[in-house]
């Protein structure tokens, strides 16, 4: 059974969310549809919501929250199910599951969006799992 300590999830985390501020301040971009491959186009966007100029504080038991609450007007109409991240550069990170609903990778407070509404993120955590 593999074991990371400490130490290295924090530095695991680090090393993925501080990517999100290469090149400016990134952003995520929410959609609707069907989530695909990390590898496909990104699908129908909703809403873009830009990250704070540092986008999480360093990690802590291998987990790093956001800093404040990104947050946007939304560019489309619908039910958003799913995101991803992207540096300052455009540089495609992660993507993950999105909704109001509870259990989702990113929260937020209303995921069935409406033309020139705002997108509000209220919780988006990344951590480096201990093991297996």
């Amino acid at each position: 059974m593999v074991k990371i300590p400490t130490a290295s999830r924090d530095a695991a985390c680090n090393a993925v969310v501080d990517l999100i501020d290469v090149g400016g301040t990134g952003a995520i971009r929410v959609m609707i549809g069907a989530i695909g491959s990390i590898t496909d186009a990104d699908g129908s966007l909703v809403a873009t919501a830009s990250f704070a100029a540092t986008a999480f504080p360093n990690a802590s038991a291998g987990a790093a929250s956001a800093t404040g609450t990104p947050a946007d007007n939304n560019t489309g109409a619908g039910e958003a199910t799913w995101a991803r991240v992207y540096s300052g550069g455009g540089l495609r990170l992660l993507q993950a599951s999105f909704g109001d609903v509870g259990g989702e990778d990113i929260d937020v407070d209303e995921a069935t969006f409406a033309s020139a509404g705002v997108c509000t993120i209220t919780g988006l955590t990344y951590t480096v799992p201990e093991g297996s």
